[in-house]
């Protein structure tokens, strides 16, 4: 029986020296290494979390870009980069289609007046004060119940303008028309 016994210790032994053989040769050297590609590991992580922020922020200003265009492009149409004035006589021409009003003479700058609204004068800058606007003259006749709608309208183009006067004359209680005289600015970017 001890021979049994010996056979059972001695494979135990040899068992036990294997697996510490394993661990010692195996196992034990590649520990650094582990901890190594764990710390790599942490670090590719941080990296990753950064990218993903970057590339969140990233995605901000597109969306952003796309809010500052069409503020632009709302910012450009109040204040036109160049002097024409002819989109303001267009409007103006547009307006008195939707309300009831006979244009007389509308001018701009220090040109001559023009006939009607559909010819655009030659406009010159301003010498009161912005370097950046224009004079306008206008001169109709409207009804009785539309001068608020007109003079809103006026105030409303697209393009940034400010009136400056108004003047009503010349009541005529058979047409229920009065005179219109305005007087203002039309401004421009650069």
């Amino acid at each position: 029986m001890k021979s049994t016994q010996t056979k059972i210790i001695i494979t135990a032994l040899v068992f036990i020296f294997i697996i510490a053989a394993i661990i010692f040769f195996g196992i034990y050297p590649e520990i650094p290494k582990y901890s190594n590609n764990k710390s790599e590991l942490s670090e590719t992580k941080a990296m990753i979390e950064e990218a993903d922020f970057k590339l969140s922020e990233l995605n901000k200003l597109d969306n952003n870009s796309e809010e500052v265009s069409t503020a632009k492009e709302f910012v450009t149409g109040l204040l036109p980069e160049n002097i024409s004035t002819s989109d303001f006589v267009v409007k103006v021409e547009a307006m008195s289609v939707g309300v009831p009003v006979i244009v007389s003479t509308l001018s701009t700058g220090s040109s001559t007046p023009a006939a009607s609204a559909s010819k655009a004068a030659v406009p010159t800058q301003d010498n009161k004060g912005s370097d950046n606007s224009v004079d306008f003259s206008l001169t109709a006749t409207i009804g009785y119940n539309t001068i608020l709608e007109v003079i809103e309208k006026l105030e409303s183009f697209p393009r940034f303008n400010i009136l400056d006067s108004i003047n009503l004359s010349g009541r005529d209680k058979k047409t229920q028309t009065l005179d219109l005289q305005a007087k203002g600015r039309i401004f421009y970017g650069k």
